[in-house]
């Protein structure tokens, strides 16, 4: 069992790193250095970080923000990354972040929660759908990059 802690200033390096090996395992480029100044600028303002502690090591994190549902006029919040180092997973680590995030998500009074999974990652896929989840396939995501 991890211990789930919210990330602050002093976690930002333990942070940055699962960042890097999550670009890595998607084939992406990692944060740049004044995009690490940034995220440590933005912590607890534009997002907010989670850290899984499993026996002293930061082995996983999960990156939540709020958007608004027009509709129900109640937040959502969205789960931006939910990333476990390979050598720990499937012992529970991703289950207890993501189950961290329901629990925030309800203590902030949203309507729902929202993310979103590359096509590719199976993985990820069954671990969603598996704890009742529902992929949307009526929507389709898109980005405008600025």
């Amino acid at each position: 069992m991890s211990k789930i802690i919210q990330a602050t200033q002093n976690e930002m390096n333990s942070l940055i790193e699962l960042m890097r090996q999550l670009a890595k395992y998607e084939g992406l480029n990692p944060p740049d250095n004044e995009a690490v100044v940034r995220l440590s600028k933005d912590l607890g303002k534009r997002y907010d970080a989670y850290l899984a502690n499993f026996k002293g090591k930061d082995v996983g994190y999960s990156i939540l923000m709020e958007k608004y549902s027009s509709f129900n006029a109640l937040p959502v919040l969205y789960l931006h990354d939910l990333f476990v180092l390979k050598d720990y997973r499937k012992q529970g680590i991703g289950k207890e972040l993501f189950s961290h995030a329901i629990l925030e998500a309800s203590a902030r009074g949203c309507c729902r929660m929202e993310w979103e999974v590359l096509r590719w990652n199976e993985p990820a896929l069954r671990f969603y759908e598996k704890s009742g989840a529902t992929r949307l396939d009526d929507w389709v995501s898109y980005r405008l990059n600025i």
